[in-house]
């Protein structure tokens, strides 16, 4: 049989499932200014479908950064403009992401 005579989904199924096997990345996560975990680790909310990996690796939206919040901060990566001043270990994410206050 040759590809002009097989039907069409057949052949878009061979075409992507490939890809299907292809690890994805954080980046999605990290968009929304959360940190890729497992489900385990400690989340105030946990977001599914944003992170690569097993489906107890989830986005934490809001984790660590309620710590900044309650100082009355935010949280972004200290290359950004601050008003005040950036405050480390209050934030999740990388170590460059820290709470301006």
């Amino acid at each position: 049989m040759t590809m002009n005579h097989l039907p069409i989904a057949l052949m878009v199924f061979l075409l992507i499932s490939p890809l299907s096997f292809i690890r994805g990345d954080d980046s999605p996560c990290w968009s929304m200014n959360g940190r890729c975990q497992y489900t385990s680790e400690p989340c105030f909310e946990y977001k599914a479908g944003y992170c690569a990996g097993p489906t107890n690796r989830q986005c934490c939206v809001l984790g660590k950064d309620i710590q900044c919040w309650n100082r009355g901060g935010y949280c972004q990566n200290n290359s950004n403009r601050c008003s005040g001043r950036y405050l480390r270990g209050y934030c999740g994410g990388g170590l460059s992401r820290q709470c301006c206050v």
